[in-house]
């Protein structure tokens, strides 16, 4: 069966009408680069290095992180699809999961800190217009107002 793109008219692998560089600016897309430097922003080459560079730590430690979320994730509804789960045991791991989730939320926002520090104020207030790192928006009104 074809994939939704091709339902819809469009070429294979081509951009869905509306759809960007995807999560946080990172993906592929129209406004970003390989390496997820949105080209918007018209990055200096000491930038692009900087950027490139903290891009592979992210990149890395984000996907630390991913892991192990997933695998408490995947512990916790192996747990509550027992016949007879531990309320407890399912409390305890669910509190895992909800730790990991924290610690990657946590690096998530140190990450965009660490990225804000390569950009220079016109760059960031740019970045934030484009709704990089906010949901609904949020970082737009943010953006305006300064």
């Amino acid at each position: 069966m074809p994939g939704y793109a091709m339902m819809r008219g469009h070429p294979p692998n081509s951009m869905m009408p509306g759809y960007g560089a995807g999560m946080h600016n990172r993906g592929m897309g129209p406004m970003s680069s390989h390496d997820g430097q949105p080209t918007y922003l018209h990055l200096s080459p000491e930038q692009r290095q900087a950027w490139a560079k903290q891009w592979q730590e992210s990149a890395g430690q984000e996907q630390k992180l991913h892991n192990q979320l997933y695998r408490r994730m995947t512990h916790m509804q192996n747990m509550m699809a027992q016949p007879s789960a531990d309320p407890e045991a399912v409390g305890q791991a669910f509190d895992e999961m909800t730790a990991a989730q924290r610690k990657l939320l946590m690096e998530r926002i140190r990450a965009r800190q660490r990225f804000d520090a390569i950009l220079t104020p016109q760059q960031r207030k740019a970045w934030y217009r484009a709704g990089a790192w906010c949901p609904n928006g949020a970082c737009r009104s943010w953006a305006e107002g300064q």
